[in-house]
């Protein structure tokens, strides 16, 4: 696989990330990853923190924004907590 494609894969379950691109506050990432480098889904995110992503995880980057982004109908719940 290409090296630019091998970027968006979950470092977990290998899941293109693409439509699940967002971002949460850095001490949650760092809570659960060694680094800022790699990718996690939704799902496995919340599998390494033990619980569901809530809406104040995520920032206020404008790759958070449902209206303004495509993205996966999990993501979208996670960050409008609409579960």
């Amino acid at each position: 696989m290409h090296k630019s494609k091998r970027r968006w894969l979950c470092v977990d379950c290998s899941t293109h990330t693409g439509l699940e691109h967002f971002y949460v506050h850095l001490s949650i990432w760092n809570s659960v990853m060694d680094s800022e480098c790699g990718m996690l889904c939704v799902g496995c995110l919340e599998a390494r923190l033990g619980r569901l992503l809530r809406p104040d995880d995520f920032t206020g980057a404008h790759i958070n924004d449902p209206r303004k982004n495509a993205m996966t109908d999990r993501l979208r719940s996670r960050i409008c907590g609409t579960l």
